[in-house]
């Protein structure tokens, strides 16, 4: 298996993943939910938007309209100060008034 990366944008940028997909800067672990919603893919995941390590974990969202071209989102769940949102799911749960999203952490 061979693994392909994407053109760094100059030669200090480590190289990227082609096809996986990373947010633009620190670090990201496990993914949390992945659902399609109307036509985009939305993806939750643990990110740490302070540092490149794994310090205060936060929920980082991304979507895609085919799994292969990822947009950053931003950070979907920021717990209050000195606490993590460590692992969990998002879920889309049917209600009476239509399906809602709910993120268990």
């Amino acid at each position: 298996m061979s693994l392909s990366f994407a053109a760094a944008p100059d030669d200090a940028a480590p190289p990227r993943p082609a096809l996986h997909f990373t947010p633009p800067l620190h670090w990201a672990n496990d993914p949390n939910g992945l659902l399609r919603i109307g036509n985009r893919w939305r993806l939750w995941f643990q990110y740490a938007a302070d540092a490149p390590d794994y310090r205060r974990v936060q929920w980082g969202t991304a979507s895609s309209p085919d799994l292969l071209h990822w947009r950053f989102d931003g950070v979907a769940l920021a717990p209050e100060p000195g606490t993590d949102a460590y692992s969990g799911s998002v879920l889309d749960v049917a209600t009476a008034g239509g399906p809602q999203l709910h993120a268990f952490y």
